[in-house]
């Protein structure tokens, strides 16, 4: 099996040893980087691209490999606005080609965990996230499309349904609040801190459980007192996330859809509350 890898910086980097490591035979394609190729004309044909190139270029990226005939997983958040995600839902119809999207959190084991473990905590009351990092490597996109995306995509995948009600913000963070199918959610994402911290905890009517997607970590404490950690198979989520894909399973571009479009009322909620009065 044959795979383009379409951006060489860090997150391309990572997908074209995944892949190696899963047996596939991977050339990559960057105009600028270091890399096999300069453009998807001049590479060879493959079975599947992967799109990780700069965030602006995702989307028209990930149409022209679809016209070259390749199935694609395509960087999260597969687009940056509402009009381009349009683009590729028709470009997958006319192609009849598989489109991911790589949301990989959802991946985490510790994601499945806490899904499975859902039931030990009663009734959701509140669930709280805090994706907190270094400034990002892609300074033009917002904490809404670079960070909140990925916590978006795992509460859908929780069966939680988030809705937007509200967003604040000051440079370089962003505070989400969200209605969920029971209970709410108040989403932090913020390139403003030293070191990654990236967590999620649900509070339930019966207990809380805590959970650590850098550690792979899930604590559950019942409403009785008692506390433990659950036993986690940790594994690295790029793997499980290829894994899916080969298998044609994954995150479509529908769901994408439907979280890009809540990361959008967000930063659409936030800027204009920055617009001027006149």
């Amino acid at each position: 099996m044959k795979a383009l890898v379409v951006g060489n910086g860090v997150m391309g980097c990572h997908h074209a040893r995944t892949l190696r490591g899963l047996g596939v035979e991977v050339a990559t394609v960057d105009p600028v980087a270091d890399a096999d190729y300069r453009s998807l004309e001049e590479a060879p044909a493959a079975d599947f691209a992967c799109i990780a190139t700069p965030p602006a270029d995702l989307a028209t990226t990930a149409i022209d490999a679809m016209y070259c005939g390749m199935n694609v997983l395509i960087e999260k958040p597969m687009a940056c606005d509402r009009e381009q995600a349009r683009q590729i839902l028709a470009a997958e119809g006319e192609t009849d080609l598989i489109v991911r999207v790589g949301y990989t959190e959802r991946w985490n084991p510790a994601v499945h965990m806490l899904r499975e473990s859902l039931p030990m905590i009663g009734e959701v009351r509140h669930v709280t996230v805090q994706r907190l990092g270094l400034p990002s490597r892609c300074p033009h996109t917002s904490p809404a499309l670079d960070l909140l995306t990925h916590d978006l995509d795992v509460l859908r995948f929780l069966n939680f349904w988030p809705r937007f009600e509200s967003a604040t913000a000051t440079t370089g963070s962003l505070t989400v609040s969200l209605k969920l199918a029971s209970g709410h959610a108040t989403l932090i994402a913020s390139h403003l801190h030293e070191r990654k911290q990236r967590s999620l905890t649900v509070v339930g009517t019966e207990g809380m459980l805590a959970l650590d997607y850098q550690r792979q970590t899930l604590v559950l404490t019942t409403a009785g007192g008692g506390c433990r950690e659950l036993d986690v198979l940790r594994q690295e989520p790029l793997a499980r996330q290829w894994e899916a894909f080969l298998q044609g399973e994954g995150v479509s571009s529908a769901e994408a859809s439907v979280v890009l479009n809540l990361a959008l009322k967000a930063q659409e909620a936030v800027d204009a509350d920055s617009c001027p009065v006149h």
